[in-house]
């Protein structure tokens, strides 16, 4: 009991055999540090600009924070205007991509680690760890970001500038956040802004009493495999069964980028496939592709 309390495990997908909470919900985390070491490694930084002057440092099309023409990091460190993040420098193992922007006790600022590309993660550039900031939150997201109220994490002192969301203020309600990571909120007290950091959500089981989840993770049953520990208390959920699907849709970009928003498939759209000594696959339902 005392681990699973304690307990908070991050999670570098969405969808996965657990649930995650929920942004809006009460306890879920948040971080001022704009980039997470969990989920970012091996992806593309893109310096946009906003067009008021200012420019976007975008992963994957969103925006994570936004800097002063002057403080991006291909002005100061002479590299081009996208770079890749990297795991840590090999030369230096103690020097990897930290999980905080500033330690206020200290007065040391977190390390994001680039590079010009992938090969060249092998001699990275070491550069301050950007804090969430936007001066027009809906010119960067096409809507304004949820003002809520968040609360310090107590009794550690390990846990450097994290919060958690205590509630959320009127008029924003949970239509206002995501399914999706990331999520962005701002402080109503402090003013600052904060992005998701999605965790685990566990639920305390001792002493062999009943618990029912209460949520499935996007309308999905949980796929728990059946082991010593669970085979004799585990009982499937009633609400659970075999997905169905009835109707057409159309295979647009839009409804095939779903897949992956919804559930992390990659579906692939192939143009000009070679028939060779096989029937056209669209005149049936079954079809199978082995990449060879």
């Amino acid at each position: 009991a005392h681990y699973r309390h304690r307990t908070n495990g991050y999670v570098k997908t969405d969808i996965k055999h657990h649930g995650v909470r929920l942004a809006c919900e009460r306890g879920s985390r948040w971080n001022r540090h704009a980039f997470n070491r969990w989920r970012d490694i091996g992806k593309t930084i893109v310096e946009v600009p906003t067009g008021s002057g200012s420019y976007y440092l975008k992963v994957d099309g969103i925006a994570r924070t936004e800097v002063s023409a002057s403080a991006r990091p291909s002005v100061q460190h002479g590299i081009p205007s996208s770079y890749v993040i990297c795991r840590k420098d090999p030369d230096q193992d103690e020097v990897r991509m930290s999980d905080f922007h500033y330690d206020s006790s200290t007065g040391q600022f977190g390390t994001l680690l680039v590079a010009a590309d992938s090969n060249s993660c092998s001699m990275p550039i070491s550069i301050e760890m950007p804090s969430v900031q936007f001066s027009n939150p809906v010119h960067a997201f096409g809507s304004q970001i949820p003002l809520v109220t968040l609360m310090d994490i107590d009794g550690s002192s390990n846990v450097l500038e994290s919060k958690l969301l205590d509630q959320i203020q009127a008029p924003s309600t949970c239509a206002n956040f995501k399914m999706i990571w990331p999520n962005f909120v701002q402080d109503s007290a402090s003013g600052l802004y904060y992005v998701e950091d999605r965790r685990l959500e566990l639920y305390d089981t001792t002493n062999s009493t009943t618990i029912t989840k209460s949520r499935m993770l996007g309308n999905r049953c949980p796929r728990v495999p059946r082991t010593f520990l669970n085979e004799d208390t585990c009982i499937p959920r009633a609400d659970c069964g075999a997905a169905v699907f009835a109707g057409a849709f159309r295979l647009t970009a839009e409804n095939m980028r779903k897949f992956y928003e919804l559930d992390n498939k990659y579906v692939y759209r192939l143009t000009n496939l070679p028939l060779v000594s096989t029937s056209n696959p669209c005149k049936t339902n079954n079809n199978r592709f082995v990449r060879k």
